[in-house]
């Protein structure tokens, strides 16, 4: 549950107008914002926050009001861009305008977002207006499939995605409205997530080995899964994740370096492994799969007919806790902590597959069908469009059916 959520904008009216949305989606939460002074005040304090950790010391909060605050949400949304617009300076006391146009001058979310996971115990983190903030249409849809691959916060939507009943986990409305990029979870899948994972790493061993944590073998993985590290996957741990390009800006204790109490390696650690999974690992759908485009690979296992596109969409939209029948025996388990939604092996659905083509109990022929990307659902391949995505490995094309009012960008993309 949502309970508690924290805004932070520059412009005081936007945050203002963003709370509004907020609470028609979450009525019975308790929604603040943080802008001017109190959001310069909350610069600030990271600021002090990350001195402390850079001279070696452990960090204390005892007087730090914002932070305190923002450990107390269970959600955070971040505007992207936080540098003050001359309008709302206007609005500011003369003795505060100085330190908040100097404090917040070239601000941006997502570095806030890295400074809270490093520093602090901050919840969930959505950053608005990161990508296409200016775009023509307010809702665009990544065609690259990993433009936020790099990003700190949790999740990157823009404005415009806000106030979409979907983005918060209503499909009352999908008819009218079917757009759902299936690489945007919703927000509470978002946060369930960051409990989840939370919750895994109370007991956390920093120095075990991620892969064999996850049971994953690291010879499956292709280099570009790999670049966000600089030592042999084998190798790597929970607390090397913390201190790679996904985690700390400033690591190890020497000149130029941080120290980092346990608790923030914990949080950064898992951090670093939920963005790592989600956006380098499952989009590639080859060492692990995830339930969309399982059943779009091995379809008759699932699906009595081709024809029967009803049963793969309820296959895909299936969660964590369901039943997937024949193929559950290849449901990544290990995964479960720290990925939105069910993968599941590869390799082991492969031969699941073929097990039951052994058996010939499948289905005959083809699927003239696809999984449709911007809205999640499975269509008819000529009500679909194909496109290249950046994905690594061989499944780089995907599909998608174009909805009127959505920006698809980078729109070259689509004459390809």
């Amino acid at each position: 549950m949502i309970a508690n959520v924290l805004i932070c904008d520059d412009k005081t009216d936007r945050a203002e107008r963003w709370k509004t949305t907020v609470k028609t989606h979450l009525p019975e939460a308790q929604v603040d914002t943080l802008t001017g002074a109190g959001l310069a005040d909350l610069l600030t304090e990271l600021s002090d926050a990350e001195d402390e950790a850079r001279r070696g010391n452990s960090l204390d909060h005892e007087t730090r009001p914002r932070i305190q605050r923002v450990e107390r949400a269970h959600l955070l949304i971040l505007d992207s861009d936080l540098s003050p617009a001359p309008g709302d300076l206007d609005l500011l006391q003369d003795s505060e305008r100085g330190a908040v146009a100097s404090t917040l001058r070239n601000g941006y979310g997502d570095d806030v977002a890295r400074q809270l996971r490093s520093y602090t115990a901050a919840p969930a983190i959505v950053v608005v207006n990161m990508f296409w903030a200016r775009h023509a249409r307010p809702k665009v849809f990544d065609l690259t499939l990993n433009q936020n691959a790099t990003a700190i916060a949790d999740l990157t939507i823009t404005a415009g995605e806000l106030a979409d009943d979907m983005l918060w986990g209503n499909d009352a409305g999908r008819d009218d409205s079917p757009y759902r990029p299936w690489q945007r979870a919703t927000i509470p899948e978002v946060v369930e997530t960051f409990r989840r994972s939370t919750e895994a790493g109370a007991n956390l061993n920093l120095d075990a080995s991620v892969l064999t944590e996850l049971d994953i073998d690291a010879s499956r993985l292709m280099p570009s899964q790999l670049d966000p590290f600089s030592k042999s996957p084998e190798t790597l741990t929970f607390r090397d994740f913390a201190d790679s390009s996904l985690g700390f800006k400033y690591t190890g204790g020497g000149e130029g370096g941080a120290t980092h109490d346990d608790s923030c390696v914990t949080a950064m650690a898992i951090s670093a492994i939920r963005r790592w999974l989600e956006r380098f690992v499952v989009p590639s759908q080859t060492v692990l799969l995830d339930a969309p485009h399982l059943a779009e690979r091995y379809w008759r296992v699932i699906s009595a007919a081709s024809s029967d596109l009803s049963a793969l969409d309820r296959f895909a939209k299936l969660g964590w806790d369901d039943d997937f029948d024949a193929m559950q025996p290849a449901l990544k388990k290990t995964a479960e902590p720290y990925v939105v939604r069910p993968v599941f092996d590869d390799t082991a659905a492969r031969k699941l597959a073929a097990a039951q083509s052994r058996l010939n109990v499948e289905p005959s022929g083809s699927l003239d069908a696809a999984f449709a990307e911007d809205t999640s659902r499975f269509r008819l391949l000529d009500e679909l469009v194909q496109f290249p995505t950046d994905v690594s490995g061989e499944f780089k094309y995907r599909w998608l059916e174009g909805l009127e009012g959505i920006g698809y960008e980078p729109s070259n993309r689509l004459l390809l």
